[in-house]
């Protein structure tokens, strides 16, 4: 009788169920021995990915950010659950079969293979987010702002503000398109003219400077930066091929430096 008991598995105990819920959402409630939670969770994760981008996108404001506080809520209540789980597991002393280590090793790195494919695709042909370090963008965009692209679209027309690949180094860049194939444009004391006609940049900061006038070829894009004496763009490298275009900024989900710390009033501004 002693060792029979001695073979028995142990009741989940509910910190590791909780840890293991933050680690992959659902992982703690298949420990604490509740699958159908686990398959629940599973399932639903990119179902959840999917709905906050799409939320991020068109939500006003404020709300926009808030989409992910909401995100991040759920998963710590699906934390707080499966240590409640686990807890009344332990209380209830349940004999079901221990569901080895090993095993949920291998749960984890299957999951997040698989999520990190979806992630993966969707960041390609959906959305993704960067974060400015620099100001060539100021004052659309500042420095510590993190933002959200749409990849959904690659055509680009003059006032996007887009991200593009950079011709000296395998990186993104992000500006602001001024010219497309065909347009002639000039600077004259730092005005854009388009077709010799001004254009008006209620965005753009003035840098005095006059050159051109110039044709954007074919198939390409004219790329400058907002804050034109801090931007190193197509002045310099010249137009972007159409098929470097990668995507369009929509908004600042986030915004933080070390000197400011958040910048509240700059989550979810749409940019344009």
């Amino acid at each position: 009788m002693a060792s029979e008991q001695a073979l028995e598995p142990r009741p989940p105990r509910p910190w590791v169920a909780a840890g293991l819920s933050l680690l992959l959402p659902g992982l703690g409630h298949l420990y604490a021995r509740r699958p159908v939670v686990f398959a629940l969770a599973a399932l639903g994760a990119p179902l959840l990915a999917l709905v906050s981008i799409y939320g991020m996108f068109v939500l006003p404001g404020i709300l926009s950010p808030l989409v992910m506080v909401g995100v991040l809520i759920l998963i710590a209540a699906l934390a707080v659950h499966a240590w409640r789980t686990a807890k009344h597991a332990s209380a209830m002393g349940r004999r079901s079969r221990w569901i080895r280590w090993p095993l949920l090793v291998g749960i984890v790195l299957a999951a997040s293979y698989f999520q990190g494919a979806f992630f993966d695709a969707i960041r390609m042909r959906w959305s993704q987010t960067f974060v400015l370090t620099s100001e060539s963008m100021t004052p659309t965009l500042r420095e510590g702002d993190y933002v959200l692209v749409d990849r959904r679209r690659s055509e680009a027309s003059r006032g996007d503000v887009i991200t593009y690949l950079s011709p000296d180094e395998p990186s993104e860049l992000v500006g602001r398109v001024v010219g497309t194939g065909g347009d002639v444009i000039s600077m004259v004391d730092g005005v854009l003219h388009l077709d010799s006609t001004r254009v008006l940049e209620p965005y753009a900061s003035n840098d005095g400077s006059t050159w051109g006038p110039l044709r954007v070829p074919e198939g390409s894009v004219f790329v400058m930066g907002d804050h034109r004496s801090e931007s190193f763009d197509s002045r310099h490298r010249g137009p972007t091929p159409v098929e470097d275009v990668t995507g369009h900024v929509r908004r600042v989900y986030f915004s933080r430096t070390p000197s400011d710390g958040v910048r509240w009033s700059r989550l979810g501004i749409s940019v344009r």
